[in-house]
């Protein structure tokens, strides 16, 4: 009933989706080891068994450590009226060379 929505500016990129973070959860929370807790169990283990994701809960974890690596600044999660997931843009491109 949601959707997905992909959203380039010049200085960061935004993927938001209408799902929701699993309740008492936070960003701090994406930033720690943590279960998997899909909302919809059936699409994940599809995805799972395909070999598109992990059933571990450690998606978050390697954005993080992927950002990290290409010298990139950590993203952020909100959860308002859906999940959005922000990209930014190096302060400077010498940054990453």
């Amino acid at each position: 009933s949601g959707g997905v929505t992909l959203k380039i500016y010049p200085k960061s990129l935004e993927i938001w989706n209408s799902g929701s973070l699993p309740e008492g959860w936070n960003q701090r929370k994406l930033h720690e080891t943590h279960p998997s807790i899909p909302n919809n169990p059936d699409i994940a283990n599809f995805l799972y068994k395909r070999g598109f994701m992990e059933r571990i809960g450690r998606g978050t974890l390697k954005i993080l450590e992927a950002c990290r690596q290409a010298k990139l600044p950590e993203p952020q999660w909100e959860s308002v009226d859906g999940v959005r997931l922000i990209f930014r843009a190096p302060v400077s491109m010498e940054a990453i060379f």
